[in-house]
């Protein structure tokens, strides 16, 4: 804590006592601290109590004002409190009475587990490498459907694992586990042991966890995990405090997200966050913590669970992993008076207005530019772009999407041109739309020819340029990052390929400053995604191949030259192959395939 901010207790206490009074106090004060610390404000005289206990509060405010302050940590023992801050109302009483609330009871920690990773990230700009090994640890849980057990975690756990252990906080055994199944987007993940023991563990406990419904504002939870801080089991209590629509730090993709006061630290990751009825915390998920608001004071995130049910129904039931739905279009608010009138809207008329369809998603052949969405499958649409929640609740209209899955249909009420009509179309997947993806489920994929390296725009490419992953926005080369946040696909197989840079040879000299360009032609062929491109370059019979880039950038490569030196270049830079595997079976069967790796 910071003292500057405390206020002066002794001052504003001690001017109140007759001098006689004071010096007695002064006496007791020494006295009491020769047999009991001075934290311990009920162990001090009355007179003492007051002034102790109003510097122990001050104090205690002064130090939350700097962490998480709605959440209380507790030990793993029962009714045992790492907090113990008194009040100047219950100083002068019994030690029971000033006590902090008793932690939550029947924690149902046989189903908690700590996740240990060991990973290796490929590294997208040299896309021929990994990179070096790291371990880190998270949270999970057993989770029980109807389905059966589930093990459940975050997909940023897990992500690039090359080795998966978990044990329960009940057990000092881990065992070997890997990846079932997995969402970037939602940032979930479910795990698979073999071992039996690991099972045969968790049916000596007594709690199994289930999944609850959508919790509502103020529901005390308690995040159960494995933070940094310490090795065992960690326990913190907070509130539901917002619940809408957020953008999963993840997968870049908005979907419901529940914000808590409770401590959410690395490491938690993973883990679960229970509900807690009458200062009991129950066996039912609320949520799976995930992320926190950095910055920002007890400001942590859980995934609620729509969410984590839409992913285990797409496991158990649709037997694949289809994505998230989204609208297809981009829409404006409704707000300015001026704009409603321009749209033909009436004083009872509320919606939002469509600004821009992707080409490649249904909705493009039903909604047009100015169409103004009334209502959603019957739910009315404010002209904030929001819907009506619970009572004294809205939320935003993203929300109505959180019940549905991709290829359901969605119908709409639309004001065209003063007219109101209904449309209906199914709903696309984030990955039909996205030109750029945020997160890819195979490695990098590139091609070698003459020294120059192709490979896709990806946001783990433009990741590389910064040192840390969350601020490639401001560190990536600027026409990039356009790309990737502007720019809408226009066909279903349309792709960004980029020049990454080049392998500096004598068959590449001069064009050593050219690096992350978009490539547009190739001998004055549209490009269309880099295995298009690959095609046209294995099969090419030209005596040069003319590559042309955004701003009518050109590199000229002789075709011969660049496939006797290859084989040479790439020894000189340790590059394995000239080529991802995955290229290769995009080619047609005519292609003479023992000819490609001397691209």
């Amino acid at each position: 804590f910071q003292l500057p901010l405390l206020p002066p207790p002794t001052p504003l206490l001690l001017p109140l006592l007759p001098p006689i009074q004071l010096i007695v106090m002064l006496i007791s004060i020494s006295l009491s601290s020769l047999s009991a610390p001075l934290s311990r404000a009920a162990s001090l005289s009355p007179s003492a109590s007051l002034a102790a206990s109003a510097y122990a509060s001050a104090t205690a405010t002064a130090t939350s004002s700097s962490s998480f302050s709605s959440a209380r940590v507790y030990s793993t023992l029962p009714f045992e409190s790492t907090s113990s801050s008194s009040s100047p109302s219950s100083s002068s009483s019994s030690p029971s009475s000033s006590a902090p609330p008793s932690p939550p009871s029947s924690l149902p920690l046989d189903a908690i587990l700590k996740v240990s990773t060991v990973s290796a990230s490929h590294n997208y700009y040299l896309p021929w490498q990994r990179r070096s090994t790291q371990e880190s640890h998270g949270s999970g849980m057993v989770l029980e459907t109807a389905e059966g057990l589930n093990i459940l975690t975050n997909a940023h756990v897990v992500d690039d694992a090359t080795y998966l252990s978990v044990r329960r906080s009940s057990s000092p055994k881990s065992y070997r586990a890997k990846v079932e199944f997995l969402s970037h987007e939602s940032d979930l993940a479910l795990l698979s042991v073999e071992d039996a023991q690991f099972w045969a563990e968790g049916e000596k406990g007594r709690n199994k966890l289930k999944l609850g419904t959508l919790s509502h504002l103020q529901d005390q939870v308690n995040v159960v995990g494995f933070p940094t801080g310490g090795s065992g089991v960690s326990v913190t209590r907070g509130v539901v405090s917002r619940i809408e629509p957020i953008q999963y730090a993840h997968g870049s993709l908005h979907l419901l997200g529940v914000q808590i006061d409770a401590a959410i630290n690395p490491g938690n990751s993973g883990g679960p966050a229970l509900v807690e009825e009458d200062n009991i915390s129950t066996n039912v998920v609320a949520g799976v913590a995930f992320q926190s608001l950095s910055g920002a004071e007890s400001v942590g995130y859980i995934i609620p669970t729509p969410v984590i049910q839409h992913f285990l129904t797409q496991y158990h039931h649709h037997k694949a992993y289809s994505g998230f739905p989204q609208l297809g279009f981009q829409y404006q608010t409704l707000e300015n008076p001026s704009l409603r009138k321009f749209l033909g809207m009436s004083e009872s008329d509320f919606g939002v207005m469509v600004s821009r369809v992707s080409p490649v998603s249904p909705a493009s052949e039903h909604l047009k530019h100015r169409d103004v969405i009334l209502s959603i499958d019957g739910t009315l649409i404010d002209n904030n772009g929001s819907v009506a929640f619970r009572p004294g609740e809205r939320i935003f209209l993203n929300y109505l999407l959180s019940s549905k899955y991709v290829g359901d249909d969605i119908n709409m009420e639309v004001l065209r041109e003063g007219k109101k009509v209904s449309v209906s179309f199914p709903l696309p997947s984030s990955r039909e739309l996205m030109l750029v993806p945020v997160k890819t489920l195979s490695p990098p994929v590139y091609f070698i020819f003459g020294g120059l390296v192709f490979t896709r725009l990806t946001v783990p490419y433009l990741q590389e340029f910064a040192d840390d992953s969350d601020n490639w926005y401001d560190a990536a080369p600027r026409n990039l990052v356009t790309k990737a946040t502007t720019a809408l696909r226009k066909e279903p197989d349309q792709e960004v390929a980029i020049l990454s840079h080049i392998l500096p040879a004598d068959i590449n000299y001069g064009y050593g400053d050219y690096s992350n360009l978009e490539i547009v032609k190739f001998n004055d062929e549209k490009i269309q995604n880099l295995a298009h491109l690959f095609k046209l370059v294995s099969t090419c019979t030209e005596e040069n191949a003319i590559f042309t880039f955004t701003d009518e950038v050109t590199i000229i490569i002789n075709v011969k030259e660049a496939l006797a030196g290859s084989e040479e270049l790439l020894e000189y830079y340790g590059v394995p192959s000239a080529c991802t595997a995955s290229l290769l079976e995009d080619l047609p069967a005519t292609t003479e395939t023992e000819e490609l790796p001397e691209l």
